[in-house]
């Protein structure tokens, strides 16, 4: 895969590429790398859809296991079946009736926001984006604001008064995904303000 675009990771930037790419609409893998560190996202018309990451410790089964969720004997257990059977971990938890699907969305929701936050709070480094890029995988742990992943991270990575700053020019942006418009769903628009320097407001 060749990148279409390289930039340096600065922490005054790296806020509005995010955002760029959810206003243009744009599909394909953001890729971060620092040394060994290294962090994928993929975008679907705009909407972070996948992450991944070479931290072990933001893996599905690692973060049920904290959690309290799944045991570690069970979590074992499951590994081990799953890789027979050539099964998700996510699917053989559920097909084990360890886990619910509504329990299995809600922590890939999490774990995307955890993804996506590390990389918000990213100092050095550089970014790769690949034009047309896709996952391969379905797209689990979704929200109903497609970018409601996107702002928490923002949120929970920066100040409120440096987010006010880094975002000011774009107040009033629309961020409104083209898979939603398609499907007349409520269009997320990312609004700051004095008060309220990163919400998602939905409007119809």
């Amino acid at each position: 895969m060749l990148a279409t675009e390289r930039h340096p990771v600065e922490r005054g930037s790296l806020a509005a590429h995010l955002l760029r790419l959810a206003a243009l609409g744009r599909s394909g893998l953001l890729v971060y790398r620092h040394g060994a560190e290294q962090r994928r996202v993929y975008f679907e018309d705009g909407v972070p859809a996948a992450a991944a990451s070479t931290e072990p410790t933001e893996l599905l089964g690692a973060q049920l296991v904290r959690s309290g969720h799944v045991s570690v004997a069970d979590m074992e257990r499951v590994l081990e079946s799953g890789y027979r059977s050539g099964c998700s971990l996510g699917e053989s938890l559920v097909r084990a009736n360890l886990i619910s699907n509504e329990r299995l969305s809600q922590s890939l929701t999490e774990q995307r926001i955890r993804r996506l936050t590390a990389l918000c709070r990213a100092r050095t480094g550089e970014l790769f984006f690949v034009e047309g890029a896709r996952s391969g995988e379905a797209v689990l742990g979704q929200s109903q604001r497609p970018l409601g992943a996107l702002v928490e991270a923002l949120r929970a990575a920066y100040p409120e008064s440096e987010l006010l700053a880094l975002l000011g020019g774009l107040e009033g942006t629309a961020v409104s995904p083209r898979t939603a418009a398609r499907r007349s769903e409520p269009l997320c628009v990312y609004r700051v303000t004095k008060r309220t320097p990163s919400t998602c407001v939905c409007a119809a």
